[in-house]
């Protein structure tokens, strides 16, 4: 059995200049892009996609924190979706419209917009159950995930 290996996740949110509030966003980010329970976006990979969050993170400052989506949360996520597709648009179906007549594939193409509500909604359960606000205290007390 391989042992553990010990990761110093502070002193790498140390090194990376990550904000509280940033912080606080990453388990929407990592359950809207790809989870366990959670589909990825096919021909983007997480580099990728956390160069778009680093620039539009406040497009996923309420994603996971309520267990019902409100329709600006919704809104949000599927524009934070636009922009990994790298299509800037108010929905996905509008995005899918503007690659598509610009010849993309289909297979490139970002999901349909109610697809993307479906997706959202599984990253929003994640994300709250992955939220640092919602994990289980140990026997020694657990304190936030981002707390330095």
């Amino acid at each position: 059995m391989k042992k553990p290996k010990y990761v110093p996740v502070h002193d790498i949110r140390r090194e990376l200049g990550l904000a509280d509030h940033v912080c606080e966003i990453l388990p929407a980010f990592h359950s809207l892009t790809g989870y366990d329970t959670v589909s990825f976006f096919s021909g983007y990979s997480k580099k990728t996609e956390w160069d778009i969050f680093l620039e539009h993170k406040s497009l996923l400052k309420d994603l996971g924190k309520f267990p019902t989506l409100s329709k600006q949360v919704i809104e949000d996520a599927e524009r934070f979706i636009c922009h990994i597709y790298k299509a800037p648009s108010e929905n996905c179906n509008q995005a899918r419209i503007k690659l598509f007549s610009q010849c993309h594939a289909t297979e490139t193409l970002p999901p349909s917009s109610d697809a993307a509500k479906f997706h959202i909604e599984r990253a929003n359960y994640q994300g709250k159950l992955s939220s640092p606000y919602n994990l289980a205290s140990n026997s020694k007390g657990m304190q936030r995930a981002c707390a330095v």
